[in-house]
């Protein structure tokens, strides 16, 4: 695996436990690195690691660039593998010309980036201006890290974002997103006497990033137990005791499950609609989705409540009339989403039944038209609404002299021009940008496939590539800058 020293620094990252808002370990690998290399090094208030790394080739007068990538990683992992993301590390695998992880996320978003940049310290025989790496912090749940980067962490007014996923692609636009809670307190009631309890579960999707793989028609969990659910509620007496799915805000969810009391004779008729459900929705999936399994199972034990015949019906609705998936899609751009909303979680908290949604856009007139809508279905069900974290998009400058730059170096190493394109995800570049006016950017990346879920992998040879891209940015920012 080439080039092998990315490839080491990645491996020792894959040791470090790093989810989101747990980065003081990387962070503590970050600096010593950069301090065994001989580079000054500082972290921020927030827990953002700056290192400055000096010009070579003669490039020591020209204006610094600044690498930036995150350095938290979303923590998923498929049912029954036995992972303790607190603790372990990451155990990867390859499969012909793909690195994968064990059964979990791999983190190649954005751990090839900071390894890619953290190589850039080992390359003083290449021409390169001087360099601030920026690697900030819980980029996976909101862009915390970014969206707190203090005036004068970084003095660079040019930019190289390292957190795309596509080869051959110079992205210069991103989607803002927005969060939202709902939560309403059912009536909770005691479960019939001669009721069977049984489990009802959705899983086998394959989930994905609920940005950039929107668009992929991959089913959502929620979205289908809340199908099953509503059939049943024409045609079959029972009760809720639980619902529980999904794990991450930015992750379509891949499974869920929901606990039902069922009246005497019930289970045979709850079998064969469910059964009937399952064939429906694979039907719907593309191809290469239809791994989806639909179980039904009896549970032993007492249940000691269930919500009335009301509140199911509140819940069934909530789940079915929240809007999932894509809203609209560009004009001006071929295959470009511009408006999304992901019905990410559901559970009970203590007495109260817990969604969360996440929607993205590139017009935050379209975004809050989203968060209305979610709360106007809400306030049917009886429910209340609660949007907080909101962070801006980026908008596309295709006058950049950082993109013609980034362009040119693609079109040295690949013989023909990249695409420049916006993405349906959120980039650190839309938050930095209006927090550090005047910066120009640019974002780059390996291939990577199905980021925040257990399918996670990253192109090998692709990475080896997207290297020597960097390597040809760096000389000719030195040279033009």
């Amino acid at each position: 695996m080439n080039p092998e020293k990315i490839w080491e620094i990645f491996d020792g990252i894959c040791a470090i436990p790093r989810c989101s808002g747990s980065e003081t370990a990387v962070a503590a690998y970050i600096l010593d690195y950069a301090r065994q290399n001989g580079c000054a090094a500082r972290k921020d208030a927030r827990g953002n690691v700056c290192v400055d790394v000096p010009a070579s080739g003669g490039c020591e007068n020209t204006p610094p660039l600044v690498i930036q990538t995150h350095l938290d990683m979303v923590c998923e992992k498929n049912a029954g593998v036995q992972h303790d993301f607190a603790a372990d590390p990451v155990k990867t695998e390859t499969h012909g010309r793909w690195l994968c992880a064990r059964g979990t996320t791999l983190g190649a978003d954005n751990g090839i980036g900071v390894a890619c940049a953290l190589a850039c310290i080992d390359a003083p025989h290449m021409p390169r201006p001087p360099l601030e790496l920026l690697f900030t912090v819980e980029e996976e749940t909101g862009l915390r890290g970014a969206a707190c980067s203090e005036p004068g962490f970084i003095t660079g007014k040019r930019l190289l974002n390292l957190d795309s996923e596509e080869l051959g692609a110079v992205y210069v636009g991103c989607a803002g997103g927005s969060c939202t809670r709902v939560t309403f307190a059912p009536e909770w009631i005691r479960p019939p006497e001669a009721g069977e309890t049984l489990d009802l579960a959705v899983s086998g999707l394959n989930g994905g990033h609920s940005g950039i793989d929107i668009h992929r028609k991959r089913g959502n969990a929620i979205v289908i137990l809340a199908q099953v659910l509503d059939a049943l509620a024409g045609a079959v007496s029972f009760s809720v005791a639980d619902i529980s799915g999904g794990n991450k805000l930015n992750a379509i969810p891949r499974e869920a499950r929901a606990r039902i009391v069922a009246g005497p004779r019930e289970h045979d008729r709850i079998e064969r609609i469910a059964a009937a459900c399952a064939a429906d929705v694979r039907a719907r999936l593309p191809d290469g989705n239809n791994g989806m399994v639909l179980s039904v199972n009896p549970v032993g034990g007492a249940t000691p409540r269930v919500l009335d015949r009301n509140s199911r019906e509140r819940l069934i609705r909530l789940l079915r009339d929240i809007p999932h998936g894509v809203l609209a899609v560009s004009r001006d751009i071929p295959g470009l989403v511009t408006t999304s909303n992901n019905l990410a979680t559901a559970g009970i908290e203590g007495e109260r039944l817990v969604v969360g949604t996440m929607a993205r856009s590139s017009s935050l007139d379209d975004m809050r038209s989203v968060e209305t809508a979610i709360a106007e279905v809400a306030g049917k069900c009886g429910a209340a609404a609660e949007t907080g974290e909101r962070y801006p998009g980026w908008e596309p400058d295709l006058g950049s002299p950082l993109l013609r730059l980034v362009m040119d170096a693609y079109e040295h190493v690949q013989g023909v021009r990249p695409e420049a394109k916006a993405i349906h995800a959120g980039l650190e570049c839309g938050i930095l940008g209006e927090r550090l006016p005047g910066l120009d950017m640019a974002s780059i990346g390996p291939t990577i496939e199905g980021a925040h879920s257990p399918g996670e992998r990253v192109d090998i040879e692709s990475v080896a590539v997207f290297w020597d891209v960097l390597r040809a940015v760096l000389e000719r920012s030195a040279a033009r800058a």
